[in-house]
């Protein structure tokens, strides 16, 4: 439920950042959601990779878990 979530703020957050960017360019405005650029890697680097990658993270040990204590191999 949290990647989809997650997935769901995302989209909304791009549709948003495309309704802002055609309302500048139709009124000429200085662009408030342009694309930021880093030398820092770890900052480059896109959050929601992160997240994802940590939420996926935590489901495949927890199934992992799961597995071992109805097999038996682990003590509750």
């Amino acid at each position: 439920m949290s990647i989809q979530l997650f997935n769901k703020h995302r989209f909304m957050e791009n549709e948003h950042a495309r309704i802002l960017h055609a309302y500048e360019e139709v009124n000429r405005l200085y662009p408030a959601n342009r694309v930021l650029k880093s030398s820092n890697w770890t900052i480059r680097i896109p959050s929601r990779w992160l997240w994802k990658a940590v939420l996926w993270s935590l489901i495949i040990a927890s199934i992992g878990s799961l597995i071992l204590l109805f097999m038996g191999k682990l003590d509750p």
